[in-house]
């Protein structure tokens, strides 16, 4: 009865570990690049009636130091259905997008080819087919520039952004209408520079901004401000360390309180994912940090059905030692509930992750696919899938083989039949990774003697390859 028990037990524990890596990590429905003849970036993602996505970035288009706006539309599997660019003969540059209550898209970001020759606040209006409906440049004789968009609850807009770009910087909100009018422009700042980063409405139709202060302290602080429905300010706080901290991005919860996440620095001179909760008159209620030993770079963050939270960011503490696209899935508390990684051996980059269609959706960009920097879009399945395959290469996944799986011992075969050179990082449940190289040899000791469930990343010129490998007997 003893050694029944002890098997059962044993059982038992394989199928929790097993049970616990499906609803651990979410399932990717698709990792997509996009063909491309210059460098390109995608920093926000709407999805669009049709059931597919459009994305707003930029593109460096010319062999000069310019850039233009960049919009991609895709069908609901993350094909390319179009792209177009929009701008001047200077670089202008896409932040953010919103769509509008007439069914198309503003797009906001900052322009030198229009207006007075500095930045300006650029806005862009395009119907669903990514015609462009108008343009504007908003500014004055100082530069300025828009780093969200967002609709409010009478039908009107508002963009975050900054003012006088340079030592007397100045926050900045923009109300303005469907026609892209300024219906008023408020400033908000100390002696030194302030940067607005992110903003929401509130219950009350006033809003809570979020930025970075100099005002405080020489290094840079996390700058919370709330105003009005006017845009006038009811208080102002700050956070920070001894070292630079800035605020990224912000939500306001439906209690009334905020969440925010921060760059913070440290240190060793890199860079941590932190995360404030605060009440509704900015009291702090919880801080935490989510990081590794190296530098991991906060982007956005996102409220989620369940009264949690998803951080979009840019890792490099975990993966290759260049950064990868970072997903973290928090509780409402701020515990970490799941993070992911996607990238190859080069840059990746994730500028902004969303709940939609109860999942996850995230852009940004990626080096590692081929020459040059091209548009990433990620979708992933909450239901806790572990990932069959990347990209639908079938050609790439019938290259492969896997063998044994289980591997005893860490010890596992992988090969290609064509031969061609393989790059290999293996995950662990809590989303480390614990063995990344480019072996010669068939056959790879991974390193690992722990029992459990891993994914195995496989990269070649071909494609990307995920696997649920089991180590132990």
């Amino acid at each position: 009865m003893k050694n029944a028990n002890s098997t059962l037990f044993k059982l038992l524990i394989l199928i929790s570990i097993f049970s616990f890596s499906v609803n651990y990590y979410g399932q990717v429905f698709f990792q997509k690049t996009y063909p491309t003849t210059f460098d390109k970036t995608s920093r926000d993602i709407l999805p669009t009636a049709d059931g597919g996505y459009i994305l707003a970035g930029s593109t460096n288009n010319t062999t000069i130091n310019d850039c233009d706006l960049n919009v991609v539309k895709t069908d609901n599997a993350g094909n390319l259905l179009w792209e177009k660019q929009f701008g001047g003969s200077l670089p202008d540059y896409a932040y953010s997008m919103v769509e509008t209550s007439d069914g198309n898209y503003f797009i906001t970001g900052y322009t030198q080819s229009f207006g007075g020759g500095d930045l300006d606040v650029y806005l862009i209006k395009i119907d669903p087919s990514g015609n462009l409906l108008w343009q504007k440049d908003i500014g004055s004789f100082t530069n300025e520039e828009g780093r969200e968009i967002i609709k409010t609850s009478d039908g009107n807009y508002v963009i975050c952004g900054s003012s006088n770009l340079g030592p007397n910087s100045q926050a900045m909100l923009m109300k303005i209408d469907l026609a892209g009018n300024v219906l008023w422009t408020k400033k908000y700042g100390g002696a030194n520079q302030e940067f607005g980063n992110s903003a929401k409405e509130c219950s009350d139709g006033g809003f809570i901004l979020t930025g970075q202060t100099f005002s405080s302290g020489q290094n840079g602080d996390t700058y919370l401000v709330r105003t009005d429905v006017n845009g006038d300010t009811l208080w102002t706080k700050t956070y920070g360390t001894a070292l630079a901290d800035e605020g990224v991005c912000v939500v306001n919860n439906s209690d009334g309180s905020y969440t925010f996440v921060v760059r913070d620095s440290t240190a060793s001179r890199d860079v941590d994912v932190r995360v404030i909760k605060t009440d509704a008159s900015g009291n702090l209620l919880w801080n935490k940090v989510y990081s590794g030993t190296l530098k991991d770079t906060p982007k956005s963050i996102c409220s989620t059905a369940d009264g949690g939270y998803m951080i979009g960011a840019i890792s490099r503490s975990f993966g290759w030692i260049n950064p990868d696209m970072w997903l973290l899935k928090l509780d409402g508390g701020g515990d970490t509930l799941w993070t992911r990684h996607f990238g190859g051996s080069d840059h990746e980059h994730c500028h902004k992750a969303k709940e939609w269609d109860g999942g996850y959706i995230a852009v940004g960009h990626a080096r590692s696919y081929g020459p040059g920097q091209k548009v990433m879009f990620v979708k992933m399945n909450n239901s806790g899938g572990i990932v069959a395959s990347v990209n639908n290469n079938v050609a790439f996944e019938n290259d492969l083989k896997v063998y044994p799986n289980p591997a005893a011992d860490g010890l596992i075969n992988v090969t290609s039949e064509s031969g061609i050179p393989l790059k290999i990082k293996l995950i662990n449940l809590l989303g480390q990774v614990v063995y990344a190289g480019a072996p010669e040899d068939k056959t790879i000791d991974l390193g690992v003697r722990q029992q459990g469930v891993y994914l195995l990343t496989i990269e070649s010129q071909k494609g990307i390859s995920t696997r649920k490998v089991v180590i132990g007997k």
